[in-house]
């Protein structure tokens, strides 16, 4: 299972406790492409 399933899965399922709530739908978008800041980078462990 990809990682962006369990995730919007995960979300759904969080939001969905919430009694006031019918239905969830959670698009993912891959577009702006997320450009992380250098210090994100550093915080992450990801190569500047």
């Amino acid at each position: 299972m990809p990682l962006w399933t369990f995730l919007v899965d995960e979300i759904k399922k969080k939001i969905k406790e919430n009694k006031e709530v019918n239905e969830v739908n959670v698009d993912v978008v891959f577009e702006p492409l997320w450009q992380p800041s250098d210090k994100v980078k550093e915080i992450l462990g990801m190569s500047i």
